[in-house]
């Protein structure tokens, strides 16, 4: 049992690394990618997709390529105004 740094995991999006050693796990509210080492329960990737203007999300979307050097997600970027959203 590994605890995953950082508030609000997110509604169960986990991929697995192509050799099973890195489990990548939406987190942070869905504001963040975090990989985890499943030998050591360490933290060893972490990405945070909102910046100060743009308040991403990642939707449900995660991917790790074949050759394992690559994470796609999904994201809904967002600007958030005082009266609205873009």
């Amino acid at each position: 049992e590994y605890v995953v740094p950082g508030p609000g995991v997110g509604p169960g999006t986990i991929v697995p690394s192509p050799d099973n050693a890195v489990a990548y796990i939406v987190t942070n509210h869905t504001k963040s990618v975090t990989g985890i080492d499943l030998r050591t329960g360490s933290e060893v990737f972490r990405a945070n997709m909102s910046r100060a203007d743009d308040e991403r999300t990642v939707n449900l979307g995660l991917a790790v390529s074949p050759d394992g050097k690559k994470i796609y997600s999904y994201e809904i970027p967002a600007r958030i105004l005082p009266d609205r959203y873009e």
